[in-house]
């Protein structure tokens, strides 16, 4: 016996997932590659001053950009 396949046979979770993992390339990418010119100099003030901040952006940097580049 034949069974028929269903028309909606994707899943969408997985769906979900691919948006998600899309949307963090598209933000890296722009945040590292499109960025015209010298950050504004109140920025520029903003660096991490001591090692609490130094760790914390070396986990958002393995964590983010790492795995969505």
């Amino acid at each position: 016996m034949i069974i028929p396949l269903q028309t909606d046979s994707r899943i969408k979770n997985i769906d979900i997932l691919r948006g998600f993992a899309l949307l963090g390339i598209i933000i890296v990418h722009f945040i590292e590659q499109y960025y015209a010119g010298q950050p504004p100099e109140v920025h520029a003030t903003m660096t991490a001053k001591n090692l609490g901040d130094q760790i914390a952006m070396g986990f958002i940097s393995f964590l983010v950009q790492g795995k969505f580049t």
